[in-house]
């Protein structure tokens, strides 16, 4: 045992980057086989994306319009549904896994920078990677992977950088960091001009560099900010929607009444109200029977004439026409 202690320490990166490799390949191999599979639901549930239809045809004004979440990572999904089309989930599937094993190679070499041994490294990192907590995660279509891969990489970097004093290791930095708050709103900007702050106050001598380096992402990460209060009249509205995840957002254009989905309720409309778009859904309320429950649907049902008073729902600002 001492031997192979010593034998992993004194190993060249190649080698382990194989063996780490070696392991994922079987470990996955098992899962496999055990019937785990990668689960695309998110993907037409979750409030953080908007809808699948909208996502693939009209990708860049459902981004722009989607105030709820930064835009990055439902671009990379819009990208990809258009892309290959019918082929999603093994795209998906195949993208978690390139990225886990990332994040487990990434792992490792972070610890040894920070002077932990390459065996301890290696048997920590492992233990990551075999845990059901990374499993789930690497098998479920939500951004928690992406985002780890990046605070990862992100900590790399820097250490690379304050040590070597490099500037594409700065740039690759701020980059990571750019990303990881273009993606999860609980990364607000100020998030981002913090660390900025600290890395330039710790870089005396490269001051200058520094805040150029973070200059370049930092105004793209302000315009997304900035375009949610022009549009909306909110500047926070990332970080305020983290409270709020309980329905699917629809992501539509300014003006117009776009349909999320074919197979979602067709009572769905967005309206614009004081320079701001709410969503609010409209509901046709009927005069039915006791035995005849009231139809959600905008459509008239046969032979039941429609109400002609107004109700304001207790629960909710938004009126409901009946």
């Amino acid at each position: 045992m001492r031997r192979l202690i010593d034998n992993l320490d004194n190993a060249s990166w190649k080698f382990l980057a194989a063996l780490q490799t070696a392991i994922f390949v079987l470990f996955h191999a098992l899962a496999l086989a055990l019937g785990l599979r990668f689960d695309m639901a998110p993907l037409g549930m979750f409030a953080h994306y908007a809808d699948p239809v909208l996502l693939r045809t009209r990708l860049l004004e459902s981004v722009f319009y989607l105030h709820v979440q930064p835009p990055l990572y439902n671009l990379a999904l819009g990208a990809i549904l258009k892309l290959f089309p019918g082929h999603e989930a093994p795209v998906f599937h195949a993208l978690f896994l390139l990225n886990g094993l990332a994040l487990y190679v990434l792992v490792l070499v972070l610890q040894t920078r920070l002077g932990v041994r390459k065996s301890v490294a290696l048997a920590t990192s492992t233990l990551f990677v075999l845990s059901p907590t990374f499993l789930v995660f690497e098998h479920v279509l939500v951004y928690t992977l992406q985002c780890a891969t990046l605070l990862v990489a992100a900590a790399l970097l820097l250490e690379t950088y304050l040590r070597t004093r490099v500037s594409s290791r700065g740039w690759a930095f701020f980059i990571s960091l750019f990303l990881l708050c273009g993606i999860r709103s609980m990364y607000h900007l100020g998030y981002y001009v913090l660390i900025a702050c600290a890395v330039a106050a710790v870089m005396r001598g490269y001051r200058r560099q520094v805040l150029w380096m973070a200059l370049i992402p930092g105004v793209i990460l302000f315009s997304f900010y900035a375009k949610n209060y022009v549009l909306f009249d909110k500047f926070p509205s990332f970080l305020s929607s983290e409270k709020a995840r309980g329905s699917k957002p629809s992501a539509t254009c300014r003006g117009t009444n776009a349909s999320v989905s074919q197979t979602k309720a067709r009572s769905r409309r967005c309206r614009w109200s004081s320079g701001s778009m709410r969503s609010n859904i409209t509901r046709r309320t009927y005069a039915t029977s006791p035995a005849t429950k009231t139809s959600p649907c905008c459509d008239k049902p046969p032979n039941q004439p429609a109400r002609s008073t107004t109700t304001t729902s207790p629960r909710s600002p938004c009126p409901i026409f009946t």
